[in-house]
């Protein structure tokens, strides 16, 4: 599901404003 991993890493992204994007992405 594409798609629903897409949404997480949006949710997560806007989550994790304050913090290091890697860290709430580990794709980056």
């Amino acid at each position: 599901e594409p798609q629903r991993n897409g949404d997480l890493h949006h949710l997560r992204q806007r989550t994790v404003l304050p913090f290091p994007s890697r860290s709430g992405l580990p794709e980056d």
